[in-house]
């Protein structure tokens, strides 16, 4: 396929049964389990207690664009494709899309949940097997990116070889690291050095959980708490993404890939032109020896989202090499009509560049030709 349409960042919406049906025998009691309230809505329960995170009540993840309290299993057979190939595959269709990157909803929750990483491990193995399986039959259109849980950094690099062995073209990771120890530091070097022998592009991803930096720093944000989420959850992503600067991760895995899904990309130059400076003032503190735009420039990509206001901007400042598009389906905030979004605000750019960005530098990163 000549220089096709990808989508590196939509979403499935998990069914009620895949962990206790994926989930290893020794596990399955424990497994992720679904509980009604006192208005018959959904909760999640997370090894047999409530879950701290109670989105899934409001629809902001599962829903395509209508906020509301509908009940899990609802959103499930009336949004189109979050759980059946055959279907997104006719979503791709409606959308002119040739390609997308799958990664999980439910996924970019329950993790900050566990305190049994070992737990938490086997839960992604689960997902991880049933994303496989779900794309296996349409793997020219779908493909799954695994879901690494690297709290247990060992755990995750197992994952990572057996996910990838299987059919998984990418990792997520979350974007705030769950232990509270910053992804610069070596204790999670066996992963990144797995995830440079196999070349498999490493996406840090935002994580829909109340423990983000812009809840913790002003809790008290009511009423316009989603609002407010969604404005400042992008910041643990940027912040976990710099401590691989900070960690000298780049110059410890030289061809390690790394991919800053879902974080906006208008930040980006100013971020790099602000490290830069200040590497030059106190990079003697780092095991840095290159300046942070030259680590970028060899082993970074950022997607954004059609709709984004400062992409051209952006793109000229840091180049159109590094840029992958997203569409988010079927969450909240994904566009309508992201093709023609997308085709809309990269009017300006050159055919060669155009082709580039929504898809070619995709098929290259992750392998998809």
């Amino acid at each position: 396929m000549e220089h096709p349409i990808i989508d590196v960042d939509s979403h499935v919406l998990e069914p009620i049964g895949l962990w206790p049906e994926y989930r290893e025998p020794e596990y399955r009691e424990r497994a992720i389990r679904w509980a009604r309230d006192d208005h018959g809505l959904e909760y999640m329960e997370v090894d047999g207690r409530p879950a701290k995170q109670f989105m899934l009540k409001n629809g902001w993840l599962g829903s395509p664009r209508k906020p509301g309290s509908r009940a899990f299993e609802d959103r499930a057979q009336t949004t189109l494709g979050v759980a059946d190939g055959a279907e997104r595959i006719q979503v791709l269709n409606s959308e002119g899309i040739d390609i997308t990157l799958l990664y999980p909803t439910l996924g970019i929750q329950w993790e900050p949940e566990f305190q049994d990483f070992k737990l938490s491990a086997a839960h992604a193995r689960a997902y991880n097997s049933w994303i496989i399986d779900l794309c296996k039959p349409y793997s020219s259109r779908l493909v799954p990116v695994a879901h690494i849980v690297v709290s247990d950094v060992d755990e995750g690099a197992k994952e990572l070889k057996r996910a990838s062995g299987l059919g998984t073209r990418g990792a997520m990771i979350s974007g705030r690291p769950i232990t509270g120890t910053p992804y610069g530091d070596p204790y999670y070097d066996p992963f990144w050095a797995q995830a440079q022998v196999l070349g498999v592009p490493v996406a840090l991803h935002v994580m829909g959980y109340p423990e983000h930096v812009g809840y913790e720093l002003y809790p008290d944000t009511s009423p316009n708490v989603a609002w407010w989420g969604f404005v400042t959850l992008g910041l643990d992503v940027v912040l976990g993404f710099t401590t691989l600067f900070q960690g000298a991760v780049f110059e410890r895995f030289s061809d390690l890939k790394i991919v800053v899904l879902e974080a906006g990309c208008g930040w980006l130059a100013f971020w790099l032109d602000r490290m830069d400076e200040y590497q030059e003032l106190y990079g003697y503190g780092t095991a840095m020896k290159l300046r942070p735009s030259e680590y970028f420039q060899r082993q970074c990509w950022i997607t954004f989202e059609p709709g984004e206001q400062m992409v051209l901007e952006t793109i000229n400042l840091v180049g159109a090499d590094k840029f992958m598009w997203a569409g988010d389906y079927p969450h909240t905030d994904a566009p309508s009509e992201p093709l023609k979004n997308l085709k809309a605000m990269l009017s300006g750019l050159s055919q060669r560049v155009r082709w580039k960005i929504m898809g070619d530098t995709s098929v290259e990163l992750y392998k998809l030709g």
